[in-house]
C-alpha cells in the first residue's frame, strides 16, 4: 500500500473513556416509530419517570423517561455530540415509578414496544395544553443592564411568570427572558394549563320539546316555508333527539339560513354539548358540595388521598364522584370507576 493510501483515509472518530449521564425517552409511537424509545444527554436534574419535551428532526416531542444511568461513547457507539439534551421538563404530569414498572411488565408480557404500553397510562390531550412557565435560578447575578435587572427583579418577585393568561409577558419582556435564559439566570419550563380555554365547538341543537308549538309552527308555515317544514319534519324521524348544525343541514338538504330561522322562531334550541341529554346536571346541595371541595382539591394538588362518601340510597353519591371524574378529566387527566360485583 502506498503512502497517499494512509493519507486519504478517513479520520478514525475520537472515542472518550469517561462516561456522561444519559437518559432513555419513550415517545408516542406516532411521533417515533413503534420502538420510539430515544437517548439523550441528561443535564442532571432528570430522574425516571418525568416528562420532557424533546427535539426529534426539526419537531419538538412529548416524551418520558424510562432510564437513567451513565455511559461511555464506546457503550453507545458514536460520540457524545450526535446526542442532544431534552429542550424542557413538563412539570406536573411525571410518571410515577410503578406505573412505569407495570407499563414494562405489560410489555414484556405481551411483546409490544415499551412505548405502546405506556400508551394508556398517559395523560389525553396534554400537547394542546402546555404552557410555558418562567422561573428565576437560585444563582447569583452579575453585574446586569438596568433592563436586564428590572426584569431580573420582576421575576424573583413574581416567583414565576405563566406565557399565557391576562398577565402573560409582552414581546420585549419575553425577549428579556430568553436573555436571562442564555446568561443562565432564569428557566423557562412547561406546565400542564390546568384551566384550558374551551375550545369554540359548532353548537348542538335539538327540537323544542314543546310539541303544541310544533305543531302549530308545521300548520302555520308548512306552506310558506317549506323547507323550514322539511327540516322540522326529518328531525322527528331521527332517533338521536341532538345534532350538529352540520348534521341537520346535510339530513335535510338546507342551508344555515334555514337553521338561523328556525332557531329565531323558537322550534331548534342550542344545547350543552357537554351534556349528552342536554339537560344541565343538577345543583349540589351543600353535603355534595363539601364532599366534591375536598375532592376536587386534592385532584388539584395530585395527591393520592383516600376519602370514604357515605350516604344513605339517593343522597346524591353518584353525582358527587361523577363531578370528581369531570374534573380530573377536565385537567387532562383519566379516572377510573370501579363497579362493585357481588362476586367479589
Amino acid at each position: 500500500m502506498t503512502d497517499s493510501f494512509w493519507d486519504d483515509r478517513e479520520a478514525p472518530v475520537k472515542v472518550t473513556t469517561s462516561d456522561r449521564p444519559v437518559v432513555d425517552v419513550a415517545l408516542d409511537p406516532r411521533d417515533g416509530g413503534a420502538e420510539a424509545i430515544f437517548t439523550y444527554l441528561n443535564p442532571g436534574d432528570l430522574r425516571r419517570g418525568d416528562a420532557v419535551m424533546v427535539p426529534l428532526g426539526a419537531t419538538q416531542r412529548l416524551g418520558y423517561i424510562v432510564s437513567v444511568y451513565r455511559a461511555t461513547e464506546a457503550d453507545m457507539g458514536f460520540p457524545f455530540s450526535a446526542l442532544k439534551k431534552p429542550s424542557a421538563r413538563v412539570d406536573g404530569i411525571g410518571l410515577p415509578a410503578p406505573l412505569l414498572d407495570l407499563a414494562r411488565m405489560v410489555a414484556e408480557d405481551t411483546l409490544s414496544p415499551l412505548a405502546v404500553a405506556m400508551g394508556p397510562a398517559l395523560p389525553p390531550g396534554v400537547r394542546e395544553r402546555l404552557i410555558g412557565v418562567w422561573k428565576a435560578k437560585a444563582v447569583d447575578a452579575p453585574v446586569l443592564p438596568a433592563a436586564l435587572a428590572e426584569s431580573l427583579r420582576a421575576l424573583k418577585e413574581a416567583g414565576e411568570i405563566a406565557e399565557k393568561g391576562v398577565k402573560k409577558p409582552t414581546p420585549d419582556a419575553l425577549k428579556l427572558l430568553k436573555d436571562l435564559r442564555r446568561r443562565g439566570l432564569a428557566e423557562k419550563v412547561l406546565r400542564l394549563d390546568a384551566h384550558p380555554e374551551r375550545r369554540t365547538t359548532e353548537p348542538t341543537l335539538r327540537l323544542t320539546p314543546d310539541a303544541a308549538r310544533i305543531d302549530a309552527f308545521l300548520g302555520k308555515e308548512g306552506r310558506r316555508r317549506p323547507a323550514q317544514a322539511l327540516t322540522v319534519m326529518r328531525l322527528q324521524d331521527v332517533e338521536r333527539p341532538h345534532l350538529t348544525g352540520s348534521e341537520i343541514r346535510e339530513l335535510a338538504g338546507v342551508t344555515e339560513a334555514t337553521l338561523r330561522a328556525l332557531r329565531t322562531a323558537g322550534i331548534l334550541e342550542e344545547v350543552d354539548a357537554d351534556t349528552e341529554s342536554g339537560v344541565r346536571p343538577p345543583k349540589p346541595n351543600p353535603d355534595q358540595q363539601l364532599a366534591i371541595d375536598a375532592l376536587n382539591e386534592a385532584i388539584h394538588d395530585r395527591e393520592a388521598r383516600g376519602f370514604l362518601l357515605f350516604g344513605v340510597t339517593g343522597s346524591g353519591k353518584t353525582e358527587v364522584y361523577l363531578r370528581a371524574a369531570a374534573e380530573a378529566l377536565r385537567m387532562g387527566r383519566q379516572a377510573l370507576i370501579l363497579v362493585p360485583e357481588i362476586a367479589l
